[in-house]
């Protein structure tokens, strides 16, 4: 199947009901809420328990796995729940960090490890890890862990 994903911006409250009303096909609607991080994560699972939409709301990204993710609207009903809303599997592994370059997915620890093992421009970041060489909009964060890498 195919998936489609937004990422909006704005600074509209969005309601339960507006949530509902625009997926009315949802049978069950999953919530995790943290308002000291003010992170909101919304599953909407049909009537077999399979995923519909993953919503995250909040004032950064957050942490999860986003090719996981898709492949979960495909897959049958068996994932755990916290699973979907935490956006990653249980067996996640170690925590790489947070999504540096959108693009490739790339996440920070990936980068530092890149720098580490001799990576000393943004260029030869791309060159080792992708990072950076297709919109462009992660280079001033790329360059900031070149800084504070090199140090």
């Amino acid at each position: 199947g195919q998936v489609q994903r937004y990422r909006l911006a704005g600074d509209a409250d969005l309601t339960e009901q507006q949530l509902h009303d625009w997926l009315p096909d949802a049978a069950q609607w999953l919530a995790l809420n943290d308002p000291a991080t003010g992170h909101f994560r919304r599953a909407a699972l049909d009537s077999e328990g399979r995923l519909l939409a993953w919503l995250a709301i909040g004032d950064a990204l957050p942490l999860c796995d986003v090719e996981w993710l898709a492949n979960c609207f495909a897959d049958e009903a068996d994932t755990p729940h916290l699973a979907l809303l935490a956006g990653q599997p249980v067996d996640a592994g170690p925590d790489l960090g947070p999504v540096i370059c959108s693009c490739f997915q790339v996440r920070e620890k990936t980068i530092q490890a890149a720098v580490e093992e001799g990576a000393d421009s943004v260029e030869a970041i791309g060159k080792g890890c992708q990072a950076g060489t297709n919109c462009g909009s992660c280079i001033p964060e790329l360059r900031g862990l070149l800084e504070s890498c090199s140090v």
